[in-house]
């Protein structure tokens, strides 16, 4: 039978969720690295334990490991990774969808709130805004 790395170790649940939650709350920059030397600490450097034991990527871990072997830290610019909003793609687009639905509006019968209301569907709305370009 053959015994895991974990097992092995004596790692129990508990120190796992504590891992995990120290580990989270150290920032991102110095976070990577924290895997790695928890990963080459407790689980001889293997990335794949370290995956299915605490859920971390395991690129990311190698990563790591890495950057701890060679001194080199890899640069993180997350702010470039996502996709831009719609809004910010075509900002006029807001003004356009307003002067869509403006007319189809109608105010809350009991008048109870501010709000304004349409019958207007998304797919009308952007057929609408095919034919105006």
């Amino acid at each position: 039978m053959k015994i895991s790395t974990v097992e092995k170790k004596g790692i129990t649940p508990k120190v796992v969720e504590m891992v995990c939650f120290l580990v989270g709350r150290i920032p991102w920059s110095e976070r990577r690295q924290a895997m790695a030397d928890v990963t080459n600490r407790l689980l001889d450097g293997k990335p794949r334990v370290a995956e299915e034991v605490f859920g971390w990527g395991r690129a990311t871990v190698e990563m790591g490991i890495n950057e701890l072997r060679t001194g080199i830290v890899c640069l993180n610019d997350i702010s470039t990774r996502h996709k831009p909003r719609t809004e910010e793609k075509y900002p006029q687009m807001i003004k356009d969808i307003h002067e869509i639905m403006v007319p189809q509006s109608h105010a809350d019968p009991h008048l109870r709130t501010t709000l304004a209301y349409t019958n207007m569907t998304a797919a009308a709305v952007r057929d609408a805004l095919l034919k105006k370009g």
